[in-house]
C-alpha cells in the first residue's frame, strides 16, 4: 500500500479501494483526481471570488492539498462542508459539531465548541460558499473584497470580515503562490461567470454523447456531426458564441486565437478548455481534429473512429500537432467601471431590468417608481449609461440610468456609501422581536457565521 494513505469514502467521484485491517486506503492518485473534482465546481460556480483565493481557502479549511493531506471529517463526507461555514443558534438545516479554534484578535488561539453547517454534496458547498456574497447588505459589508482588482488583494480584505485569523491575508498567498492558483482566474471576470460557460459547452457534448453520429457530409446536427461542428454547436449552446455563428472548421477555430481562444500549454490544461490539432493552413478534413478537454488526460469529442462522441484519452486521439486553449472572458463587451456601493432608485413609472445591454437582450425583471437598487458597475452601450448589480441568483442584471446624452433620465442615485471601514466590526447584534426574514437562508457571513438580516 505504499503511496496512499487512510480516509472516508469519497463520494463525489467513483474510485476503487482496498480494504486493509478494516480501513480503507485511497491512492494519492484517487486523492489528487478528488482535488480536482472540486477545484472544478469551484471554479464552475466562480461570481464574486476569484477561483484562487476560493481554492487557497478550500485548501486551508479542508486539510485537503494537490500533492498532499486528505479531507477532513467536516469537509468529508457526511458534512461536506469545505470552507468552514457556521451557523447561527437559530438555523434549522443539518448541522456538524466540532472543536475548533478562534483568534482572539492578538494573534492568540483559544478553543470552541461549535456548529457548522452541513450539506448534501460538496458542489452545494462550493455554490453556498459563493451565494454568501450576492446578498444587498454583503455588497456592503464585503464591499472591499467584492471590488478587488487581484486574487491578492481580495484576499487582503477577507481577513477580518470573514475570518478573524490575524493571519489570513498571509495564509491564503501562501497557499495562492504554492501551488500556483492564479492559474484558475485567467477566464475569471467578478460577476460573470466565464467558466461556467466553458463547463456549459462539455454539457452540450454529455447530452449528446451515444446519441449522435458521425458524419462530415450531414455535419449541421441534430442527428449527426463533425469534430468541428460539435465544438461550434458546443459554443453556441453555451451562448459564448452567437446563436447565428456558422459552424466552422478547424482553420477557422484557429483563425480566432487571440480573440476567443487564448493558447495555453498542456501542464495548464483543464475541464472545458478546447484543443485544435492539424498543421495550422492545412488541417481540413483529415488533416485535423478538434474537441473539448475533459479532465488533464481526458477529451470529449465527436470522432470518426467512435462513429460519435466519446470521453477518450488525449494521447492517441487528439492528432497532432495538437494545440490547446482557453475560451476568453465572454461577458458583456460594454465598457464599464466600477464604483463603492451605490443605492439608485427608479424615477419613472416603470424600469426594465435586462440580462445584458445589448438590445436583444431578455427582459428578467421591471422596477416601479421608488424601488431602489444597490449597484457596483456603471456600463456605457448602445446609447445609454447602464447601472448593473449581481441578482439573488448570481447573475449580472443591468437597468438604463439615462440616454448618454442626459436628455431623457430613468433613475438617480439615491444615496453613496463613501466610505468604509478599513476593519469592519467582528460581530453584529441581531434584530429581536417580531421581524420578518428577507430571504428564507442567510444574509451575510461574518467570521464564519451566518447571520439573517432581518426588518421589523
Amino acid at each position: 500500500m505504499l503511496g496512499c494513505r487512510p480516509t472516508n469514502y469519497l463520494s463525489n467521484i467513483s474510485i476503487k479501494t482496498s480494504y486493509y485491517w478494516g480501513v480503507f486506503f485511497v491512492c494519492r492518485k484517487e486523492l489528487k483526481i478528488l482535488f480536482e473534482t472540486i477545484v472544478e465546481l469551484i471554479i464552475k460556480h466562480a461570481r464574486n471570488i476569484y477561483p484562487s483565493v476560493s481554492i487557497a481557502q478550500f485548501i486551508l479549511e479542508s486539510g485537503l492539498k494537490p500533492d498532499s493531506g486528505s479531507l477532513s471529517k467536516l469537509a468529508d463526507a457526511p458534512n461536506y462542508n469545505l470552507f468552514g461555514i457556521k451557523t447561527h443558534d437559530g438555523y434549522k438545516g443539518k448541522v456538524a459539531v466540532f472543536n475548533t479554534q478562534e483568534d482572539d484578535g492578538t494573534g492568540k488561539l483559544y478553543t470552541i465548541k461549535a456548529k457548522f453547517r452541513a450539506y448534501d454534496s460538496h458542489e452545494d458547498s462550493v455554490i453556498h460558499h459563493e451565494a454568501m456574497f450576492d446578498t444587498e447588505f454583503s455588497k456592503t459589508y464585503y464591499a472591499y473584497v467584492l471590488s478587488a482588482k487581484s486574487a491578492r488583494e481580495q484576499a487582503g480584505y477577507l481577513e477580518g470580515t470573514y475570518a478573524t485569523d490575524t493571519r489570513y491575508e498571509e495564509k491564503l498567498i501562501e497557499l495562492i503562490d504554492k501551488y500556483n492558483l492564479e492559474k484558475y482566474d485567467t477566464n475569471f471576470r467578478k460577476g460573470e461567470g466565464v467558466m461556467s460557460k466553458a463547463l456549459k459547452a462539455i454539457e452540450w457534448f454529455e447530452s449528446k454523447k451515444g446519441k449522435v453520429t458521425y458524419s462530415m457530409d450531414y455535419r449541421n446536427g441534430p442527428n449527426s456531426y463533425d469534430c468541428s461542428s460539435s465544438v461550434y454547436s458546443a459554443l453556441i449552446y453555451a451562448g459564448i458564441l452567437p446563436r447565428n455563428t456558422w459552424l466552422g472548421n478547424t482553420e477557422t477555430l484557429y483563425a480566432l486565437e487571440g480573440k476567443l481562444l487564448i493558447p495555453i500549454s498542456r501542464s495548464e490544461i483543464r475541464k472545458g478548455d478546447l484543443f485544435v490539432s492539424g498543421v495550422k493552413g492545412q488541417s481540413l478534413g483529415s488533416g485535423g481534429h478538434t474537441g473539448m478537454v475533459y479532465s488533464p488526460t481526458q477529451i470529449i469529442h465527436c470522432n470518426y473512429y467512435d462513429n460519435g462522441i466519446t470521453i477518450t484519452q488525449i494521447d492517441g486521439r487528439s492528432g497532432t500537432p495538437l494545440h490547446f486553449y482557453r475560451i476568453k472572458d465572454s461577458g458583456s463587451s460594454a465598457d464599464y467601471k466600477t464604483i463603492a456601493p451605490t443605492t439608485y432608485e427608479c424615477t419613472i413609472d416603470s424600469l426594465r431590468v435586462h440580462s445584458d445591454t445589448i438590445g436583444t437582450a431578455s427582459v428578467v425583471d421591471t422596477l416601479k417608481k421608488g424601488d431602489t437598487k444597490i449597484i457596483d458597475r456603471i456600463y456605457t452601450a448602445n446609447g445609454y449609461e447602464w447601472a448593473s448589480y449581481i441578482s439573488y441568483k448570481g447573475d449580472r442584471r443591468y437597468f438604463p440610468v439615462k440616454t448618454t446624452d442626459g436628455k431623457r433620465v430613468f433613475a438617480q442615485v439615491a444615496s453613496t456609501q463613501t466610505k468604509l471601514p478599513d476593519k469592519p466590526a467582528a460581530t453584529i447584534s441581531q434584530e429581536t422581536g417580531k421581524a420578518k426574514v428577507l430571504d428564507d437562508d442567510y444574509d451575510l457571513v461574518i467570521n464564519g457565521v451566518e447571520w439573517k438580516l432581518v426588518r421589523k
